[in-house]
């Protein structure tokens, strides 16, 4: 098994690799940019609608609802933890 750290590195060395590949390329700054912002953009629009999934669906149990809207960040571990760890109506926790 990979270690946190190995592939920390494993996956740092490679975006070094593909960097210096897109820049030897004949792509330009501005499409290597917008590579990168787009790639992160859909990694985010499909983490989002995942959550977005989940959030329907506990509505529609009437079990309970994330602390935070769609629109904001989790920056409230307080209440994120309680949603996450506390009991719902149902008695459990999983």
């Amino acid at each position: 098994m990979i270690e946190k750290s190995q592939y920390k590195n494993y996956s740092l060395d490679n975006l070094s690799e593909w960097i210096n590949d897109a820049l030897e390329s004949e792509a330009t700054v501005d499409e290597i940019y917008s590579t990168i912002v787009e790639t992160i953009q859909e990694r985010n629009q499909y983490h989002q609608a995942c959550v977005n999934a989940g959030e329907q669906l506990l509505r529609k149990l009437n079990v309970a609802t994330p602390p935070h809207s769609r629109s904001e960040n989790v920056t409230d571990i307080k209440g994120y933890n309680k949603f996450w760890h506390d009991k719902d109506i149902t008695g459990g926790n999983d």
